[in-house]
């Protein structure tokens, strides 16, 4: 008899469509565990109760994809993936409440199940794991594939790369402050991948910055930060307060000016 857990995704796939055509037929699912090598517990957990072979009893909906955009531009920033022993899970670590169960509430969506704990690490951190092979392995595809969930919805994609891995700040030049939207990441491939897409989506220039550990991607003038205020922001309430008190001083400065001539 096999184990049905410890088979591979393709395999306990279709011994589940292969159960189900002969209960279908007729057989019970006794005399179809028997005739197909595997347990009772699989085909009753199958047959009887409804339960999908690959996710935890639970069947993701990956028509969702306005939300999955998402998962995936914060999967490539703080997220990550983590299989162990049978486990596959997407954890978030931030410092960020708000964000930690923004993410949860949409995984929770997509995989069809009720919150999932979130654990606080220490002080500074929580933390949540979403368990879902399905996703975990929708997710860990080819990226040219990804990139047509994200092309669907873009915006939903860079909130959530913009959510993990930037901010505002500010710098000063010529004696003169001023604030910029920023990104940071290792992956320049990614980051020019970005830039395109900002450019090409909403009319954000961008432009890319040195740094001693990670490459920049830098939205600075004016026009644009209001555009990039306008169709992507920010789910973390601190960086989204931010982003708004800066976009009414632009367009108070912007007010001033015409006013003035």
């Amino acid at each position: 008899m096999r184990i049905t857990r410890s088979l591979p995704p393709d395999m306990r796939l279709n011994l589940y469509h292969r159960a189900k055509a002969l209960y279908n037929q007729g057989w019970g699912h006794k005399k179809i565990a028997k005739y197909l090598g595997i347990s009772r517990g699989a085909t009753q957990g199958w047959l009887l109760n409804n339960r999908y072979p690959l996710s935890s009893h639970n069947k993701p909906n990956l028509n969702l994809k306005n939300e999955i955009s998402y998962i995936i531009g914060v999967m490539l920033g703080d997220g990550y993936f983590y299989s162990h022993s049978g486990k596959w899970e997407l954890i978030l670590k931030a410092k960020d409440r708000d964000f930690v169960e923004y993410f949860n509430k949409i995984c929770s969506n997509i995989v069809g199940v009720k919150l999932y704990a979130i654990q606080n690490v220490d002080e500074f951190y929580c933390r949540v794991s979403v368990h879902s092979r399905i996703l975990f392995e929708h997710l860990k595809q080819d990226f040219e594939k990804l990139k047509q969930i994200i092309d669907e919805f873009p915006s939903q994609f860079l909130r959530g790369f913009f959510d993990s891995e930037g901010g505002l700040r500010k710098r000063r030049s010529r004696g003169y402050e001023y604030t910029h939207i920023f990104v940071c990441n290792t992956n320049v491939p990614l980051l020019l991948y970005v830039k395109e897409l900002l450019k090409n989506k909403y009319q954000i220039d961008s432009y890319l910055e040195n740094s001693r550990t990670c490459k920049i991607l830098c939205i600075g003038n004016r026009k644009s930060i209001l555009f990039f205020a306008e169709h992507i922001g920010f789910t973390i309430n601190r960086k989204q307060e931010r982003l708004n008190q800066l976009t009414e001083n632009i367009l108070r400065n912007l007010n001033g000016h015409q006013n003035s001539n």
